[in-house]
Formats: C-alpha cells, sequence, structure tokens
C-alpha cells in the first residue's frame, strides 16, 4: 500500500511548528486593533469644540505578548499539552506506519477481496487518527487563544492606565509606525503594570473545553454556530 500515513507524519511533523507559532500570527491583527481604538473610543468631544492635539504613546506589542510574565505563562502551558500531544502522534504515526508496511506485505499473499477489506478498514483507520490529531490542534489552539485574550484585555487596560497618567490621548503598536521618538515608547511602563496586574493566566484544559464552531471559530470568538463538546472519554479495553 502506497504510504497514506505519510499525510499524518507530515502533519506529526508540522505539529510543533503550529502549536508554537499559530497564536502568535492571530494575535498580531486584533493587538493592532485594540490600541488604534483606544483612541476612538475616548469620550466624545462635542462638535463645537475642535479635536485635541494628538499625544502619542507607542507601545511594542510584540515583546509584551512575547516577554510578560503572562504570555510567558501562556506559552509554557501550551508546551506542556504540546509535547504530549506530540507524543501520542508520533506514536499514532509509528502504529500506521507498520501497518501499511505489513499491510503491502500481505497483498500477494490474501485473496483480492480480503486484502481490499483489509485495506478498507485501514483506510477508516488512517482518517480517524488524523481527525482525532486535527481535533487536538483545534482545541489547543482554541485554548491558547482564549488565555491570550485575557492577556490582551489586561494589555489595554493597564496601556490606558499608563496614557491617562502621562496625559496620553493615543496609544499605538510600534508595528504601525515606520519611526517615532524614543520618548514616546511607553513599553517599560506598561510591561511593568501588566506583570503586576495579570502575573499568570488560567490555561484551560484542551481536552474539556467546550469550543465553538462555526465561522468564529478559529478567532476563539463568541458562541456563533454552537460548541464543539470535548470528546467522550474512550473506555477502556
Amino acid at each position: 500500500m502506497a504510504g497514506p500515513q505519510n499525510n499524518l507524519i507530515h502533519r506529526v511533523k508540522e505539529y510543533r511548528m503550529n502549536t508554537k507559532t499559530i497564536a502568535r500570527i492571530a494575535m498580531l491583527a486584533p493587538a493592532v486593533a485594540v490600541f488604534f481604538t483606544m483612541a476612538v473610543n475616548a469620550p466624545a468631544q462635542a462638535q463645537s469644540n475642535p479635536a485635541p492635539a494628538p499625544l502619542i504613546g507607542v507601545v511594542n506589542t510584540d515583546v509584551l505578548l512575547r516577554e510578560s510574565l503572562a504570555a510567558k505563562s501562556v506559552m509554557l502551558e501550551r508546551e506542556k499539552y504540546a509535547t504530549v500531544y506530540q507524543n501520542q502522534a508520533n506514536d499514532i504515526s509509528s502504529k500506521l506506519r507498520a501497518e501499511d508496511q505489513d499491510l503491502g506485505n500481505q497483498r500477494n499473499v490474501l485473496a483480492p477481496d480480503v486484502w481490499q477489506e483489509k485495506a478498507a478498514a485501514f483506510q477508516k483507520k488512517f482518517a480517524e487518527a488524523q481527525g482525532q490529531v486535527r481535533e487536538k490542534q483545534e482545541r489547543l489552539e482554541y485554548s491558547t487563544n482564549q488565555a491570550m485574550q485575557e492577556v490582551l484585555n489586561t494589555l489595554r487596560v493597564v496601556s490606558q492606565g499608563v496614557a491617562s497618567q502621562r496625559g496620553i490621548n493615543l496609544v499605538i503598536p510600534q508595528g504601525a509606525v515606520l519611526s517615532f521618538d524614543p520618548a514616546m515608547d511607553i513599553t517599560s511602563a506598561v510591561m511593568n503594570g501588566l506583570n503586576t496586574r495579570l502575573p499568570s493566566v488560567k490555561f484551560q484544559d484542551p481536552e474539556t473545553i467546550q469550543v465553538p464552531t462555526g465561522p468564529d471559530q478559529a478567532a476563539g470568538a463568541g458562541d456563533a454556530g454552537g460548541t464543539k463538546p470535548a470528546p467522550a472519554a474512550k473506555k477502556k479495553q
């Protein structure tokens, strides 16, 4: 049989990379949006009053989402689950590879109809294994995004507090500007406030978390389309 498990093997090899990069890629866009909306969400000025002169603060969101205590706690918990899932996926892949090779050796020994039946059973087992790996990836991604959303929410509150203390009325992410005066950088103050206010984040177990289904699933937002229940516990053989 011509190695259909290669797809699963490829997924296993990519698994660790995905668990380290998906959340960071997914979070950069909302992080930018959060800081741009800080100015929009300020109390509205009367139309007769002129708009205030912009007093800008710049925040390095990449550093905050990578180096803050809360963000590090999220990534540490994520890595623990990723390691377990990686080992499980490797074990599944090894067993499927051995079974596939054994099935190939039997092709010229078994009757064609018997071999076809075995091949169909193997394909079903492979598809189920692939689905299990995929679901674990999705659940781990969702748990991470949920935890990082708490970091982002607190980051916004802390940034607003620092801005208010310094008379700043517009806070933007460093990645949104080409250059700026270093005096505008409030990253250090925000980092201190974030570490004090949120030193760690509770990471929900991917095995039991309720994952939304529908268009908002990847973003980890809302309940649109309902929720996907945790997988049923397997019966012991």
